[in-house]
Formats: structure tokens, sequence, C-alpha cells
């Protein structure tokens, strides 16, 4: 499994950043994971992580995750 990086980050959080709590919807994953070569399930779990840290409950988010919401300032 390859790791996320910054740039599919930006991707998935431009339109619905994780301080936000609307995740997106099935067909909107859908077009995220086409973006950036990622399953649906992928992006939202991605999400689902970094919405889960930023609202400081238990989370699996990964380290660079974190990393990258502490950067962007929603950390």
């Amino acid at each position: 499994m390859r790791r996320w990086n910054e740039a599919e980050y930006d991707v998935l959080f431009r339109e619905y950043p994780p301080n936000r709590a609307q995740a997106p919807d099935l067909a909107e994953c859908r077009v995220i994971a086409r973006t950036i070569r990622r399953t649906p399930d992928a992006v939202i779990a991605q999400w689902n992580d970094a919405r889960s840290a930023v609202l400081r409950n238990a989370t699996a988010a990964s380290a660079p995750l974190v990393e990258y919401l502490r950067v962007h300032g929603w950390l």
C-alpha cells in the first residue's frame, strides 16, 4: 500500500476541509479517487481519520496525515 502524499491531501481537503462537518459523498469520493488514483473507500477513510483527529477523537490517522493537519492549522 502506498502512502498518501501532500498533493493528494491537497486535492482531498480542497473542497472538504476536515474542520467542517460535511464529508464528500460517494459520488464526490469517486471523483476525488479518480483524480488521485485511489479508491473511493480510501478517500473517505482518510477524510474520516482527519475529521476524527481535528475533533480530538481517537483516530487511526497516520503520522503523515497528522503532520499535514498540523502544518495546515487544523490541529
